[in-house]
């Protein structure tokens, strides 16, 4: 999924782009979020809203993988 929106507050960016992209394409559950490990990425705002959309967050760096399998088992136990 693409959307582009405009903000200067980053988290609010994202979550707002997520929820219009996802409203627009409306995946499946498990839908795999892949993205760097920025602030905006990593916010409980986005967290949590992935977690309500049952979409696996996957980080860009090796040394996030605690982060990563943590996400999934959360998500999935």
């Amino acid at each position: 999924m693409v959307a582009y929106k405009v903000s200067r507050k980053t988290a609010q960016l994202i979550t707002a782009t997520f929820k219009m992209a996802y409203e627009l394409r409306k995946p499946e559950a498990g839908l795999i979020f892949h993205s760097d490990c920025g602030a905006q990425y990593t916010s409980h705002r986005f967290q949590q809203l992935l977690h309500e959309q049952k979409c696996i967050q996957s980080f860009s760096i090796l040394e996030n993988l605690t982060i990563m399998l943590w996400l999934r088992l959360s998500l999935h136990p």
